[in-house]
């Protein structure tokens, strides 16, 4: 049995909604790599080897794409690079503040 096979049983009478939830996310991580994905391969691309990463056009990706850090951190550390965390953490400070009037204490 597969894990989620085992998620599903236990569900019991949840099944169809769990799978629709689920159809749903695959959807949403589909749209990500059709959209994203070229979006942060040509921004790796452009870079010098062994240059970081600006963590403010990550987070665009994550924001307008929703391309997720960890996807991005994978991606840039296959091919030698690192994303400037403290770059990223303040463009997300940033948007919290103009939208919503507040900073994550984690990212300050």
């Amino acid at each position: 049995k597969t894990e989620f096979t085992v998620v599903l049983a236990a569900a019991g009478e949840k099944k169809v909604e769990v799978i629709k939830v689920v159809r749903r996310e695959e959807e949403r991580f589909d749209a990500v790599l059709v959209g994203g994905l070229p979006k942060l391969e040509e921004l790796l691309a452009s870079l010098a080897p062994g240059a970081p990463v600006p963590g403010d056009e990550v987070f665009k990706l994550y924001d307008s794409l929703g391309v997720p850090y960890d996807f991005a951190e994978d991606l840039a550390s296959q091919r030698g690079l690192t994303i400037d965390r403290a770059g990223y953490d303040a463009a997300m400070n940033a948007q919290l503040a103009t939208r919503y009037g507040y900073t994550c204490p984690r990212n300050s």
